[in-house]
């Protein structure tokens, strides 16, 4: 696929009212991949499309708090009070685990409630190949946001190198 249709590809993918699955843009490290995704994106979707380098990263959790970080356009305080107002912790829970563990339950919350609630959101995963963790764990997740979410998706992968990493 020359640099065309990819672009065609993703232009189309990212107008589509609704998606059921995730795209993935396949190429050897230093080819410009990355480059390219994030051109076409910051001109045609910056509102709207998040980075998410995979680098280092082994967890599900670690990858929402990366989202969660990258979504710049949260109003905080409004949003954060209806979190808090949201969520109910019975007294034995509270005691249990104090006020680290409510407000961990509150962000938690929050942070999975901004995820779901993103509809015209795209993300770019990139650097699969780098994941340090489970792999079908990675993928499930993506599954999760294409089919329960809604949410555009992205892998950006040195194929190759991954399956070099495949034991």
């Amino acid at each position: 696929m020359n640099a065309l249709d990819t672009r065609n590809a993703i232009q189309q993918y990212c107008s589509s009212n609704h998606v059921d699955y995730a795209i993935l843009i396949d190429g050897d490290w230093g080819t410009g991949k990355t480059e390219f995704v994030r051109k076409y994106l910051d001109t045609f979707h910056k509102d709207s499309f998040l980075h998410i380098s995979l680098f280092g990263l082994s967890t599900i959790n670690e990858i929402e708090n990366e989202i969660y970080k990258s979504m710049a356009f949260i109003d905080q305080n409004e949003e954060l009070c209806g979190a808090f107002n949201s969520i109910s912790l019975s007294s034995d829970q509270a005691r249990f685990g104090g006020i680290g563990f409510a407000i961990k339950s509150v962000f938690e919350y929050y942070k999975q409630d901004k995820i779901k609630n993103s509809k015209r959101l795209i993300i770019c995963l990139d650097d699969l190949e780098r994941w340090n963790g489970d792999i079908d764990i990675c993928l499930s997740y993506v599954a999760k946001l294409v089919e329960q979410y809604n949410t555009r998706t992205i892998i950006i992968c040195a194929q190759n190198r991954l399956d070099e990493n495949d034991n």
